[in-house]
């Protein structure tokens, strides 16, 4: 019996968290927001930390950072489902396959996470306050990931190409 109280809490502190702000940190983040940013458009009280884990989980589930580079030819299959209440009032959920076409975007190729102080620096010096404030934000494995190129980011790969 414990163990299911255990459960029913977790599985409602997950949907008040739902609510209160993981919805706003996915659109923000969709938006290309930075941390900072985020942080101060929410008006919910939660830690940084759990901001930026949010944030990057759903940069992954979007396909806006891969840990592999996508085949131009991948699909990925998105499930969800909708609730739809019948002419007599009965409930039932309707099972809806979305494709995610990760594979069409243009990637780049991301170390962040393995530079050193010195390599931080440089990389520091052709960006803006807002770049660097961008990229910051997102916690950055120790290995290579690809970012998707999207506005934001085309505009601060050109500026560290440069």
């Amino acid at each position: 019996m414990p163990e299911s109280s255990y459960e029913f809490k977790k599985a409602l502190g997950n949907m008040t968290r739902e609510v209160a702000y993981k919805a706003a940190v996915r659109h923000l983040t969709d938006n290309e927001y930075s941390l900072d940013q985020i942080m101060d458009k929410l008006s919910y009280p939660v830690s940084r930390d759990e901001v930026q884990r949010t944030m990057y989980e759903y940069m992954l589930e979007s396909g806006m950072i891969c840990e592999e580079l996508p085949d131009e030819d991948s699909v990925k299959e998105k499930i969800s489902y909708v609730m739809e209440e019948g002419a007599y009032g009965k409930k039932s959920y309707r099972r809806i396959i979305e494709t995610d076409t990760t594979g069409k975007h243009e990637y780049v190729p991301c170390d962040f996470g393995m530079l050193k102080e010195a390599d931080w620096e440089k990389v520091k010096k052709k960006l803006d306050k807002k770049d660097i404030e961008y990229i910051t934000g997102i916690p950055w494995p120790k290995k290579t990931v690809y970012h998707r190129m999207t506005e934001r980011f085309k505009g601060i790969y050109s500026r560290l190409m440069a």
